[in-house]
């Protein structure tokens, strides 16, 4: 099948999500190209969920129901135009691919800090880093990868307040091809008043709400 282009408004990384997930339809049997304005409706509407969720980071607490019922609508809403763009393939998917939603969400602060703090790239020296990037998130602290970031964040939306069930967790780590990680506690930068929060992963339980 022919790979449908990518619609001009979108900017370099969306491009690429949108060929990664048409490249998904064509591995499924669905022809991308009769649904190519679901497919661009699908890129636009994840990165516009990668934005209310760090809006919703940022807002005190009095705003942040208000973002969080964002949040929820944007992510039915994506996970409707989904379910129709997947409609007659093999299996439907719930969600855009972690990967694809990683892809699109990844920037290179982050992609940066992971190296140097989870993966022993010593290319540059923390204090290099933080010259370049600033700070490191709390995201590239806690998480080794964007698609780790993408798929824990999606089971706590799913089942919070309560715990997430190790099974799930098995299932998500082998999808994105990492170890689970062990109990560890995570260190803010110094200087940074942000609490220590702790990710049990054999347990299958996140304490704190990351």
């Amino acid at each position: 099948m022919t790979l449908p282009t990518p619609p001009s408004d979108l900017n370099r990384t969306e491009r690429k999500v949108y060929r990664t997930l048409a490249q998904r339809l064509v591995d499924r049997g669905v022809d991308p190209i009769a649904r190519a304005t679901l497919l661009a409706e699908a890129v636009r509407l994840e990165a516009r969920l990668h934005g209310l969720r760090e809006a919703e980071k940022q807002t005190e607490n009095s705003a942040r129901m208000a973002a969080a019922r964002a949040v929820n609508t944007a992510t039915t809403e994506l996970r409707r135009i989904t379910v129709e763009l997947f409609r007659g393939a093999a299996k439907v998917d719930a969600v855009v691919p972690i990967e694809v939603a990683a892809a699109a969400s990844a920037n290179d602060a982050d992609d940066a800090w992971r190296r140097h703090m989870h993966w022993g790239d010593k290319t540059f020296t923390h204090d290099q880093l933080e010259a370049r990037f600033g700070r490191p998130s709390w995201s590239a602290m806690l998480y080794r990868t964007e698609a780790e970031c993408v798929g824990v964040n999606r089971l706590l939306d799913k089942y919070r307040p309560r715990c997430i069930p190790g099974t799930d967790l098995d299932e998500l780590y082998r999808e994105i091809g990492l170890p689970a990680p062990g109990p560890r506690r995570i260190t803010p930068p110094t200087g940074s008043t942000s609490t220590n929060q702790t990710l049990a992963g054999l347990t299958g339980t996140f304490v704190g709400d990351i």
